[in-house]
């Protein structure tokens, strides 16, 4: 049987810290300056020769510093009158190097570029150097062709030359898993699957801290990937399959939004981080009442149907299992139960799971419904025979508007709780 551990708040959120500080969702800050100390952190193989940039911008007669990695001392040099080459300098590391690179002042603010040659050995490595009248940023290269993104997820680079510290922003779907390397001022990013209904599309922006107006943009886009649908299996060998279960609780149930009980927004590196703590179940609570876009026809706001189904799609995306429920959400359904049946109760259940079931049809049997949150636990001396036939009237709503969805849903495992139980 599938045991699902109840994360108190404090405890949550420490692992949400663990698992966040490699993954920034949506913003960094990084610089293409080698000197400040960061190449002499990073491992490399016996004998690798690397150069930390293949282009490089200069401002004016800023200088920007080289590093190198290589076994033997090596050599920097440039047929250009107006470029300088520094000395080369051995860092902390006995194979890594540094050089200064500067460059004459340019009188006419005409754009100029030549290269610097770099050798070791019987090896050698050209970096292209570009001189600006003023500060700026300048993509290199993206790893994906013309930005188009895998629809089932992956990794992607986008190599940029800058004369300066920059920010790095990027849509919420973008998880920023790199922002600098030896061998590129360079970026990394990892997606999930878009399991959407459309395809996406997105702007990273790169730009100078000294003076974000001086930016590049970076427009990706992302085709919805082919969902399964495999819903072969009943509830019985559903429950078989999941072995160690977990909620994510004090985040997407919380009535003001997420992160507002204390604890950041759910990304795919905490699911992940999960995943590898050996979990392959996640309860996924949920409010739903406080995310209404018109209270007069019950109509959930259809950003909020977005985020749940990215939450789910996270989780599906890592082939574990997802449970969405309808939470505490105010007590409109669990706790208005001890008072017996209400039609405009019931009318909420249909409304609002005729609206959750359509938005998350797409998913397979990876995703169960649960119709309910602990019913009358608020007051439990209380229920009686009345409380549970509207219980029983309250779950039966919630499965006839499900059902009536079609689709995956036609068939999709459904979680019932008796008096108390979530």
């Amino acid at each position: 049987m599938v045991k699902f551990i109840g994360l108190k708040m404090k405890i949550l959120k420490s692992i949400f810290a663990s698992m966040l500080l490699v993954s920034v969702c949506g913003f960094a800050t990084t610089s293409c300056n080698d000197d400040d100390g960061y190449p002499n952190k990073v491992e490399f193989l016996s004998g690798e020769f690397v150069v930390s940039k293949s282009a490089m911008a200069l401002a004016g007669t800023q200088p920007q510093t080289l590093t190198i990695k290589s076994p033997v001392r090596p050599s920097v040099s440039s047929d250009a009158a107006w470029i300088h080459v520094g000395e080369v300098e051995r860092s902390v590391s006995s194979s890594i190097y540094t050089c200064v690179i500067s460059c004459d002042e340019n009188s006419a603010y005409d754009v100029r570029t030549d290269s610097l040659t770099v050798t070791a050995g019987s090896e050698s490595k050209t970096v292209t150097v570009t001189q600006y009248g003023a500060e700026t940023v300048e993509i290199v290269s993206i790893s994906s062709e013309g930005g188009v993104l895998a629809p089932n997820g992956g990794t992607f680079t986008v190599n940029y030359a800058a004369t300066g510290e920059v920010n790095i922003e990027a849509p919420q779907w973008l998880t920023i898993v790199g922002s600098r390397s030896l061998n590129e001022c360079s970026v990394e990013f990892r997606y999930s699957a878009n399991n959407g209904e459309a395809g996406r599309s997105g702007d990273i922006v790169i730009s100078l801290v000294s003076d974000p107006a001086i930016s590049q943009i970076v427009t990706v886009s992302q085709e919805k990937a082919e969902i399964s649908t495999d819903m072969s299996s009943s509830a019985i060998e559903l429950a078989a399959k999941m072995y160690a279960g977990v909620n994510i609780g004090n985040t997407m149930e919380s009535p003001s939004g997420e992160g507002t009980w204390g604890t950041p927004v759910v990304n795919q590196e905490y699911i992940r981080g999960l995943k590898s703590l050996g979990f392959n179940a996640v309860r996924v609570p949920c409010a739903w009442d406080s995310h209404v876009s018109d209270a007069a026809t019950n109509t959930i706001d259809p950003a909020w149907l977005d985020r749940v189904s990215e939450v789910v799609g996270y989780i599906v995306a890592e082939d574990m299992y997802a449970i969405v429920n309808i939470h505490w959400d105010g007590g409109w359904l669990e706790t208005s139960c001890v008072n017996g049946y209400d039609e405009v109760v019931d009318k909420k259940q249909r409304d609002y799971w005729t609206q959750i079931a359509n938005k998350l049809n797409v998913y397979d049997e990876h995703l169960l419904f649960a119709g309910m949150n602990e019913p009358g636990q608020q007051d439990q001396g209380a229920v009686n025979s009345s409380s549970i036939n509207a219980i029983k009237a309250y779950q039966q709503t919630f499965v006839d508007a499900v059902r009536a969805t079609g689709g995956n849903n036609a068939k999709r495992c459904l979680i019932h709780q008796t008096p108390y139980m979530k």
